[in-house]
């Protein structure tokens, strides 16, 4: 069982940030929340903002709030069946971030397809692969400030 920290990174015009990979195994492309696997004697939230920093290149502090969401995910990545526990944090950036900077460091670098912003008007219309499946109705409360006191399930 793996576990995971994931960040829903959230920029002044109200978009959140999102990641894709490609499946070296059979080529899909998986759009899906900042955030990666916690090691050994971390904390969810130290995971949280070591991901930031590999992923995104934040190594500023922010406030994370949360964690707002949870998600148990079983998947296949390049041919391996994982099981994984996630755990989903807020964090608001007071400047803009250039999508096109985002470039994860280590092994996610090398399956790394791009980074963009998007809001809730364009996740309803997405049409590509999206982790998790409900984020733009998730999602909209989030925007409006309105934290869950416990973590929702937010299925696959």
């Amino acid at each position: 069982m793996r576990r995971a920290a994931r960040i829903l990174l959230v920029d002044p015009r109200q978009r959140i940030l999102l990641l894709a990979a490609r499946d070296p195994a059979d080529g899909r492309v998986v759009w899906f929340l900042p955030g990666g696997g916690i090691e050994p004697g971390e904390s969810i939230e130290q995971a949280a903002r070591r991901e930031l920093h590999e992923e995104v290149g934040l190594d500023r502090p922010l406030s994370l709030l949360g964690p707002v969401w949870t998600r148990h995910h079983e998947f296949t990545w390049n041919g391996r069946q994982v099981i994984q526990d996630e755990w989903f944090f807020v964090a608001r950036l007071e400047a803009e971030l250039d999508a096109a900077s985002v470039q994860p460091a280590g092994a996610e670098g090398s399956f790394f397809e791009g980074a963009r912003w998007a809001g809730v008007a364009e996740l309803e219309a997405w049409s590509e692969i999206m982790a998790p499946r409900r984020l733009p109705e998730l999602l909209l409360p989030i925007l409006a400030g309105e934290l869950p006191s416990e973590p929702i399930d937010t299925g696959v």
